[in-house]
């Protein structure tokens, strides 16, 4: 029996990559004025042939709730994006970033 495997076409991980941009480039920071693209919030975005993406985040503040609250709601966004696979949303350079990435991967 033959397993197939489908994926994304380089058009379409371009499109899914503009999208994810644009989300980017719009959404205000918590505790700011400002977008998370003008932020050093966002350190990379990577995406996978199956349309998989992996961003590297880094809240503003490393013991607020909130700024855990508003990646939950950022990852829900792009999610919710027709093509995206799966998304997973790594932590870095916060106490526990182990945690705070568990738990906004659930």
């Amino acid at each position: 029996m033959e397993t197939r495997v489908d994926f994304v076409k380089p058009k379409q991980l371009q499109q899914l990559q503009r999208k994810i941009l644009r989300i980017i480039s719009s959404r205000l920071a918590v505790h700011t004025e400002v977008t998370m693209e003008k932020t050093d919030m966002i350190k990379s975005v990577q995406f996978d042939e199956d349309g998989n993406c992996e961003l590297v985040v880094q809240p503003n503040r490393p013991h607020c709730p909130c700024c855990l609250l508003d990646l939950q709601d950022f990852h829900s966004e792009i999610k919710a994006i027709k093509g995206i696979g799966n998304v997973l949303l790594s932590v870095e350079g916060v106490p526990d970033n182990d945690r705070w990435t568990r738990a906004l991967n659930q």
